[in-house]
This record gives structure tokens, C-alpha cells and sequence, in this order.
């Protein structure tokens, strides 16, 4: 069956960590920048270029050998500032029939010489964008490939192309001693634009604040403490010239305002946007975290239709290649 393939994107945050927590003590050590981690990619696939054979470097597995992931290529794009990296995601937990027909309706392939099934993954990171609420990488959507891989997979790649032991040390400002650090990674999405398109053309009720706390005044039959929920909600004038131009960045601080303001009698609330849907007309919650709106994730995708015949070749080839359509899609929607 014909499918079409999809791309998410999301903020990738790196940081030098204190390998061991404490209760006291600095934990962080100075941020990694994706443009420094590339660099750390190019110069390991340079010098290190007989690791990598027609069907890429084994990196790291998953489930006790199960599942693993091959680096097969890494390139710099300067003319559009990212940086192209092809991968394959390999999967022995599959039923056979799924591999029936996979010549042109889907992307994946049988493992070489063993059983299973491999899939092309395809990563794009976009250099010079530091923003937290901006997307920094771009990650083909492949089955089985969960966000907990994507950041077991990008650690273990940091560690693999820094292998520096002084690297990994930083000294503790309070006990002046060394200690051991480690990559932290975090992938956090980021919001679509359309979010911003709906606030604009009014579909914008308003800001909920929400906590679940216990009730001290109220007890259950076995004498439990019962929970209450808060929520208070704050709606907007449907007539405010304010929402109609507002871009993402205005929107975004008018809604912390909003929360640091009306929070009073809270202890720890969660915010969320109060959105008409155009087609029901009912009124939905949509959380607000991090500078990110949950329900309208940024994402793009490529329809079967609209695949090149280039597109369609290089799914067939019995060595991983790179589709150079994906990543013009991936790199256009950034």
C-alpha cells in the first residue's frame, strides 16, 4: 500500500553534564551547539572513512541486539546552511509478510544477509539557529523508531566523535576537584505556524491555567485526602486587533504574562491555549509548554504522488542511498 512519508522536526539542546547527580553542586557545564556537533560528525566520517562500509558503520542497538542503527553518510550543505546525514534503521521484530512488497510502496528493505527488515533514515540539522522554540533538526518519522531512540542514538554519536577524556572533566567551583561529565540531550518539538494562522483568524477563546492539588478539607470514606482540580480560565476579546497581527514571538510572551498574572492561588499550573475548532465549533485544549503548543507539532510530509522518479530508483537500490528529494522536502519546511 502506498504511504507517505513524514518528517518531524524539533529543538535539539545539548549539554555537558555532571555524569553523576548531586543534591548540591553546579550539574551543568556549558552548552554543545549543533553547529560544533556536525563539525565533530564531518571530521569522524573524514578520518575514519574505512569504518564505513556499502552499508554504513553499525553505531549502537536496542533491545538486547534486536534493533540497531547503521551510519551510512554525512555531508555539508553550505549553499542552504545544513548539514545531510543518511542512516539506516535495522529491525529483526517484524512479521515477514510486512516485507512482501516493499519494491516502490514503502521505504524499506531487507536486511542484507539477514532476517528482518531495514529501513532508510534520513536527518537534517540546520545550522546557525540557536532559538529554543525554533527547529534546529529534522528527523524522518520511520515505525519503531521512537524519540527515545533519536536521543540514545545522538549521545551515543557525541560520545563516539568526541572521544576525549579531558573533554569529559570539568572542575567543581565549590570543592575545586575534577568531575566526570557527560553528553544531555534533549529534543523538544517545536510549533507549526499554523497555530499562529488560527490565532490570527480569531480562533483563540483563551488561556486555561489548570493544577490537580489535594483537598485538605475533604476526606474520602477510608479517610484519604480527595483531589481537586483548578482551573481558571481567561478568555480574550474575539474583537482584539492585538491577535489578528500578533506574530509567534508576541503571542508567546502575552501568554506567560497572562499565566505569571492570573496565577495566584496556584502552586505550580499548567497553561493551555482554548482554540475553536473551525469544523465543530467546539472549544479544545491545547497545553503550552516549553514554547510549544501540543496538537500542532511541526511536521511536513512527502504524498506518494509526489514522488520523483529519481525518488522511486533510489528506494530500490540494494545499497542505502540517499533520496535527495526528502531532504529538499526537510530543508524547505525548516
Amino acid at each position: 500500500m502506498a504511504v507517505n512519508i513524514k518528517f518531524n522536526y524539533y529543538n535539539l539542546s545539548i549539554d555537558k553534564k555532571r555524569a553523576r547527580s548531586t543534591e548540591q553542586g553546579q550539574q551543568f557545564f556549558g552548552k554543545i551547539t549543533v553547529d560544533d556537533f556536525c563539525q565533530w560528525l564531518s571530521d569522524y566520517q573524514k578520518h575514519n572513512n574505512s569504518e564505513f562500509d556499502k552499508h554504513g558503520k553499525h553505531v549502537i542497538q536496542y533491545k538486547d541486539g534486536k534493533k540497531w542503527v547503521r551510519w551510512v553518510s554525512f555531508e555539508h550543505d553550505k549553499k542552504k546552511g545544513v548539514y545531510k546525514m543518511l542512516c539506516t534503521f535495522n529491525d529483526t521484530e517484524v512479521d515477514p509478510r510486512l516485507l512482501s512488497d516493499t519494491s516502490d510502496s514503502v521505504l524499506t528493505q531487507e536486511i542484507p544477509d539477514e532476517y528482518g527488515k531495514r529501513t532508510l533514515l534520513h536527518i537534517v540539522f540546520k545550522l546557525d539557529q540557536t532559538h529554543p522554540s525554533k527547529a534546529n533538526i529534522s528527523i524522518q518519522a520511520v515505525t519503531g523508531f521512537t524519540k527515545e531512540y533519536i536521543v540514545r542514538l545522538i549521545i551515543k554519536l557525541i560520545k563516539l566523535t568526541k572521544d576525549d577524556s579531558n573533554f569529559w572533566k570539568a572542575s567543581d567551583p565549590m570543592t575545586q576537584k575534577d568531575v566526570a561529565i557527560a553528553p544531555h540531550v534533549e529534543m523538544s518539538q517545536v510549533t507549526d505556524e499554523s497555530i499562529i494562522s488560527a490565532i490570527n483568524d480569531g480562533f483563540l477563546r483563551g488561556v486555561v491555567l489548570k493544577e490537580r492539588n489535594s483537598d485538605k478539607e475533604k476526606f474520602d470514606v477510608t479517610n484519604h485526602l480527595t483531589e481537586k482540580d483548578l482551573r481558571l480560565t481567561i478568555k480574550v476579546s474575539q474583537n482584539d486587533s492585538f491577535f489578528q497581527k500578533a506574530k509567534e514571538r508576541d503571542i508567546f510572551s502575552w501568554i506567560k504574562r497572562v499565566a505569571k498574572k492570573k496565577s495566584e492561588g496556584f502552586e505550580d499550573p499548567t497553561s493551555y491555549l482554548l482554540m475553536k475548532d473551525p469544523q465543530s465549533s467546539s472549544e479544545i485544549l491545547h497545553e503550552f509548554h516549553n514554547d510549544a503548543i501540543t496538537g500542532f507539532a511541526k511536521k511536513s510530509y512527502l504524498k506518494w504522488e509526489d514522488r520523483e522518479p529519481d525518488t522511486h530508483d533510489k528506494i530500490k537500490q540494494e545499497n542505502p542511498t540517499p533520496i535527495i528529494q526528502f531532504y529538499d522536502k526537510m530543508i524547505d519546511n525548516f
